[in-house]
C-alpha cells in the first residue's frame, strides 16, 4: 500500500519537476546585454565591459552577482558599484567613479571627501594641485582646500600648490607662480577681501606679483617681482 502511494505521489510530482526544470532553463539563458550607467572621466568603460564579459559565461540566474561586483570595485577609479538583473537577459551595472581633487604630496591622491585613491597609473592626475601638509586629517584638509578653491576659482586664481603646517597656517601658490599667505584664522574673510582687491586692482598686474600677504586684520600686502613697479 505504501509503495502504491509513493508511486502515485511520484507520478503526480514528476510533471511539476519537469515543468520546473524547463522553466529554470528558460530563465537561466545566456546574458546577451550589459548596460553600464555612470559618468567616467578617468575610468575606461571598455575595461569594465571586458571584465564583465570574462565573468558572465554562466546563465542569467546562476551568475554570482556579489562576486562580479567585488571584481568591478577592485578596478582603479571605481568608488562603488551595484549590479542587478533585468529580464530576460540583461545586466544593469551602476558605477560611481572616484572624484580626484588633489595630490597629497608626490605619491598619493585624495578624492572629494579626503579619502586616499589607490591607483596604479597616476599620470592622469598630474594636472591636479598638490597639497603638502604636516597635519594627518586629510578629510579636514580637503574640506578647507575645496572652500579655498571655490572662493578663488571665480576670479581666475587657479591653485597649483597648497602648504599647511602644524599650526594650521595656509600658504598657496596660484597662477603665474604667485604665493598667497593666508595664515590660519578667518580664511573666508581674507579670501573675500582678496577677491575684491584682485578684481579691482591686482588682476591687471598678475605677472608682476610675487607674494600676496593676507595676514592683516583689514588689508593685505603685495610684494612685487624684481624690476617691476606697483
Amino acid at each position: 500500500m505504501k509503495i502504491k502511494q509513493t508511486i502515485i505521489i511520484f507520478v503526480f510530482l514528476l510533471p511539476l519537476i519537469l515543468i520546473g526544470l524547463v522553466t529554470y532553463d528558460n530563465f537561466n539563458q545566456s546574458i546577451d546585454r550589459v548596460v553600464i550607467n555612470g559618468e567616467f572621466n578617468y575610468l575606461s568603460e571598455r575595461d569594465v565591459i571586458d571584465l564583465i564579459d570574462e565573468n558572465v559565461q554562466t546563465g542569467f540566474l546562476t551568475l554570482n552577482l556579489p562576486d562580479l561586483n567585488r571584481k568591478i570595485v577592485e578596478q582603479d577609479w571605481i568608488r562603488s558599484s551595484s549590479i542587478r538583473r533585468s529580464w530576460p537577459a540583461t545586466l544593469i551595472v551602476n558605477i560611481e567613479e572616484e572624484i580626484p581633487v588633489a595630490r597629497w604630496g608626490e605619491q598619493q591622491i585624495l578624492n572629494n571627501v579626503g579619502d586616499y585613491i589607490d591607483v596604479i597609473n597616476k599620470d592622469s592626475v598630474s594636472h591636479l594641485p598638490v597639497i603638502f601638509s604636516q597635519a594627518g586629517d586629510t578629510k579636514e584638509i580637503i574640506k578647507i582646500y575645496q572652500l579655498i578653491s571655490e572662493l578663488l576659482g571665480p576670479v581666475g586664481l587657479r591653485i597649483d600648490e597648497v602648504e599647511s603646517d602644524n599650526a594650521g597656517s595656509w600658504t598657496l601658490t596660484v597662477v603665474s607662480d604667485i604665493k598667497i599667505i593666508l595664515g590660519r584664522d578667518q580664511l573666508v574673510e581674507k579670501l573675500q577681501r582678496l577677491q575684491s582687491v584682485w578684481m579691482a586692482e591686482l588682476s591687471s598686474q598678475e605677472k608682476n606679483i610675487n607674494v600676496i600677504d593676507l595676514r592683516y586684520p583689514n588689508g593685505l600686502a603685495v610684494k612685487w617681482k624684481q624690476n617691476t613697479r606697483s
